[in-house]
């Protein structure tokens, strides 16, 4: 426990540093730019599988008997190869995802006063984001899994997925909630340690 600590203690000292404020900066375009590509093709191949039913609906499911009923329908229409496709575009999503998350915490975490307990939360706000899309992929990977069986997979894939997809939205909610707290916290603090300094010039 000691020694996991010490590393992650080493990690954020790291993350202190490096990468610098102005890559970040230079980075951030771009990375915005990255995600809504990946979020719009994503979308586009989504609805031209015709999954019946909106995309956190069947992945919070937790029940084998209605995802193969949704792959059902798929199979009748044809479809099912398109959502295969669809998972594969995923990770160009989750790729996206995580370096707009590491790039914003990042940014946010330096935007905290030095040594104070709001920057040492919110470096660990950014080893934390980066939980969501691992636990995206892994979701679906097994979802790979039951589409090579789509109407035959047992029901623990089906828990194992879902699972996988819950601990990705409250990794999601977490990082959002955050995101939002530490830029109010950011900018507020540097207005008033402005505010101070006119006070003490005055």
């Amino acid at each position: 426990m000691k020694n996991a600590r010490l590393t992650m203690a080493n990690i954020i000292n790291c993350l202190e540093v490096s990468p610098r404020v102005g890559m970040l900066l230079l980075t951030l375009p771009l990375a915005l730019w990255f995600n809504q590509y990946a979020t719009q093709i994503l979308n586009a191949s989504y609805q031209a599988s015709l999954f019946p039913v909106p995309y956190y609906v069947g992945q919070l499911a937790f029940d084998a008997a209605q995802l193969k009923s949704y792959y059902s329908v798929m199979l009748q229409q044809g479809s099912l190869d398109i959502y295969v496709q669809t998972q594969i575009i995923d990770f160009v999503f989750i790729l996206s995802t995580l370096l707009l998350h590491g790039v914003v915490t990042l940014l946010l975490a330096r935007l905290q006063p030095q040594a104070s307990r709001l920057r040492r939360a919110a470096f660990w706000l950014v080893l934390v984001a980066p939980l969501a899309p691992v636990f995206d992929s892994l979701e679906n990977l097994v979802s790979f899994v039951m589409l090579a069986n789509p109407l035959e997979f047992s029901a623990a894939l089906a828990l194992i997925y879902s699972g996988f997809a819950a601990a990705k939205f409250a990794v999601f909610v977490v990082t959002y909630l955050g995101a939002v707290l530490f830029l109010v916290t950011g900018i507020g603090g540097h207005a008033w340690a402005f505010v101070r300094r006119e006070k003490t010039v005055g």
